[in-house]
């Protein structure tokens, strides 16, 4: 909201602002694989067409430190959000950290992987709200507003990971992650009530203007 007020593009007009709706949406398991992984690591091609990464090896480098870093919750996998667009860094980060790319069947089962995590890295907005609402402690770098808004609308905000952060303050990040899981998890579901009462909330005031 305050990036669209400073944009002068909701000046002298009734907007409200609500989370995104998609916290109440189940993930559904699949046939394939996924359902063990302790660890997922879901890239963004738009970390480096926004200017974050030089390159694709540079962004590959990054996110092979914060999953070795990561290891230390168990298992690691790489999940494509979005097939197409994210295919060629999930092959290159796999081959750097010799892991397969994970094969989902549809964005619910994509959910039911990640909600079995122990910790999930996403620069794929919805694969961060899919940690997020199941109570997986999940950090992202995020490439626009739009991800530290929506730690903000979990109450985790130091859940933002610096994206030139060099490998000692990963180090320590996931240090202190893992030490507060617990209590993260706790916080991530008070959370999930107050966002749930609020979408219905969301969808009370549109059925109105519809009706």
């Amino acid at each position: 909201m305050l990036h669209l007020e400073t944009q002068g593009l909701i000046a002298d007009r009734d907007f409200e602002q609500f989370p995104d709706f998609t916290a109440d949406v189940s993930g559904l398991p699949g046939s394939r694989s996924g359902a063990n992984t302790e660890v997922v690591l879901v890239p963004n091609i738009n970390m480096i067409k926004a200017g974050i990464f030089p390159d694709n090896g540079a962004y590959v480098q990054y996110l092979a430190c914060i999953a070795r870093s990561a290891a230390r919750f168990g298992s690691i996998g790489i999940l494509a959000h979005h097939l197409g667009k994210d295919r060629m860094i999930c092959r290159e980060l796999g081959r750097e950290l010799g892991v397969a790319i994970l094969k989902v069947e549809n964005a619910r089962h994509a959910k039911s992987v990640i909600g079995k995590a122990r910790f999930v890295y996403s620069d794929r907005l919805h694969g961060l709200v899919n940690g997020l609402s199941q109570g997986v402690p999940s950090l992202t770098g995020g490439w626009s507003h739009k991800y530290r808004e929506m730690l903000k609308d979990w109450g985790v905000p130091t859940l933002m990971l610096d994206r030139h952060a060099d490998p000692a303050k990963i180090e320590t990040k996931l240090s202190i992650l893992a030490e507060q899981q617990i209590d993260i998890k706790t916080s991530l579901m008070r959370a999930r009530e107050d966002i749930l009462h609020r979408n219905a909330l969301m969808w009370e005031k549109t059925a109105n203007l519809l009706a």
